[in-house]
């Protein structure tokens, strides 16, 4: 303190300089949000083995997936989403999807194909109908026709339906295993 109070200028030009220098520091600083960067060493096997899948392998990148989760509600309360009306709303959605282009890129040379390469790769209730409005307008005149489709253990290319994956609170005939009702579908 002794100090300080006699030279008080230099201390004061100390301690600008100290915060200065410290200030200084800033100018390198980045951010970083990739998780993998952060917490892997960038040295180590694994980020090495993963740098080769993304850029030396030649595999392509990773499919982005995109969810539709469609709910009715009927004043404010769930409502059983598996109608006639509410599927053509899905169909509504799915054929907007589809005509989405940004200049050449349109979802067909987008999307994730099947292993077989000629399909899209779709998973939901569309499936029960190959994702055709026309098939589904075709099949679907009842409600119960509507229940009988999509209560199938398989769609029409014969994959397995997984219900849970589908159908979000869905209700069953505990007798038949028909589903009843849904509140959500995908």
């Amino acid at each position: 303190g002794y100090s300080v109070a006699l030279h008080p200028g230099r201390w004061i030009l100390a301690t600008l300089l100290f915060t200065v220098l410290c200030g200084y520091g800033f100018t390198f600083y980045t951010e970083e949000s990739q998780g993998t960067k952060i917490w892997i060493p960038q040295t180590s096997q694994p980020a090495v083995n993963r740098d080769y899948v993304e850029r030396d392998s030649g595999f392509g990148k990773p499919p982005r997936f995109y969810d539709y989760f469609i709910a009715a509600n009927r004043d404010g309360r769930r409502d059983n989403v598996l109608t006639i009306d509410n599927v053509e709303a899905v169909f509504a959605v799915w054929k907007a999807t589809v005509e989405t282009t940004d200049g050449p890129r349109t979802y067909e040379s987008l999307c994730n194909r099947r292993l077989d390469n000629k399909q899209c790769l779709i998973y939901g209730v569309l499936s029960f109908w190959n994702n055709n409005v026309t098939r589904f307008r075709e099949e679907v005149k009842t409600q119960d026709d509507l229940l009988t489709a999509v209560s199938a253990l398989r769609f029409p290319n014969q994959d397995l339906v997984s219900r849970g994956t589908i159908f979000g609170g869905f209700k069953t005939d505990p007798n038949t295993g028909k589903i009843l009702s849904a509140v959500a579908i995908r």
